[in-house]
């Protein structure tokens, strides 16, 4: 793996089966992982298990594809309403800018 990787930080939206599988298959090969998911004791039991380094949110974690996306007029922090939800298993895996 990339030693630049290696002090990036992950943010994984949902950890269902894909989410929670790509949060095990990168713990401890990045440098900070956080999560969030619709059930907090997932976040809880996730932390405690040592696979994720804490709870985070995509604004608090992830400021600057806030920023791009908004840019476009996507909103990325909000649930969506009307028809659809927000698929649980859905993640974002978003590699920090090397500065």
């Amino acid at each position: 793996m990339d030693a630049s990787f290696a002090t990036c930080t992950v943010h994984i939206v949902g950890l269902g089966l894909m989410g929670g599988s790509l949060a095990m298959a990168l713990r401890g090969k990045v440098g900070r992982l956080t999560a969030e998911d619709i059930a907090p004791q997932v976040i809880e039991d996730a932390t405690a298990r040592g696979i994720i380094n804490g709870p985070g949110t995509i604004q608090r974690e992830l400021p600057a594809m806030v920023r791009q996306f908004k840019r476009f007029g996507i909103d990325i922090i909000h649930q969506p309403t009307g028809r659809g939800r927000w698929p649980r298993l859905m993640w974002w895996c978003w590699p920090c800018p090397h500065t």
